[in-house]
């Protein structure tokens, strides 16, 4: 009996560490689970927009059209001069929505301005993989960029020559050349008086227009890493009339040291 005894009482003990453990699991909440609706922004491209506009779209998709729907937003974080709706509806069968966001004029030129919206969890699927995503943040910019000229480009450094568009902004008074040696890394420069004999110095600039010293190209060594570009602003840069063509002199280095200099330069068509 004693026997019986022991093990009935190791029995209740086991009971109450069950219960106990149930009752621990009451408090538990369980986090919101992905939706059916799967909703997603398209992209994550930030907004440049022209120094009149007062409004930009972005656009959400659906995988499943099938009736219409409204999907609730939340506006995470956004910068004052940004007005974003709360809700985006689908129309019945359309597998894409746009949101329009409303620029004020007191946005400044040349000024980003940040906003970040979310889509709740039960309207999206962040688990999938796929091309498009539950959370759009970007910034958008004003500025008055447009296009000045092409020209054909001659590199000393990738000994290759290439077509290039140079832009220019009044507001800045400053010309961009975009991605001149890889995607995403625009050179700047602006034109002083031309001189008697027909030269006109050139400045390399950083995109506020304050003056460059070094910058990162965008191109990577496959050894070395990035490889980036020194202005030699004590040799002439700029305009030489005899050679109807400008000229940029940079060295060039990565981490490790120098591959040496020589000039840039480009024909403008």
């Amino acid at each position: 009996m004693k026997i019986n005894k022991i093990f009935l009482m190791a029995g209740l003990a086991v009971m109450g560490l069950m219960t106990t453990s149930c009752s621990d699991d009451d408090d538990y909440q369980k986090g919101p689970e992905a939706g059916t609706y799967n909703v997603g922004f398209v992209n994550q491209s930030n907004q440049i927009l022209g120094l009149t506009d007062t409004q930009f779209t972005v656009e959400l998709k659906r995988t499943n059209p099938s009736g219409e729907l409204t999907v609730p937003l939340e506006i995470v974080q956004s910068a004052s001069v940004l007005t974003a709706p709360t809700s985006v509806t689908f129309a019945n069968g359309s597998e894409t929505a746009t949101l329009t966001i409303a620029v004020s004029n007191d946005a400044q030129a040349f000024v980003e301005y940040p906003i970040t919206i979310r889509i709740p969890a039960e309207y999206s699927n962040p688990y999938a993989q796929q091309d498009m995503y539950p959370l759009l943040s970007i910034s958008a910019l004003k500025e008055d960029y447009k296009t000045f000229a092409t020209a054909d480009f001659t590199s000393w450094f990738f000994e290759e020559t290439w077509e290039i568009e140079i832009e220019h902004s009044e507001y800045l008074d400053l010309y961009r050349i975009r991605n001149l040696y890889d995607e995403g890394y625009n050179y700047y420069y602006k034109l002083g008086e031309k001189a008697a004999d027909g030269s006109i110095p050139m400045t390399m600039c950083n995109s506020d227009g304050t003056k460059l010293s070094k910058q990162a190209s965008g191109y990577v060594h496959s050894s070395y890493g990035m490889v980036s570009t020194t202005w030699l602003s004590s040799n002439f840069t700029g305009y030489d009339p005899a050679d109807d063509a400008y000229y940029i002199p940079f060295q060039w280095t990565v981490s490790a040291g120098s591959f040496g200099s020589g000039y840039e330069s480009f024909k403008i068509k």
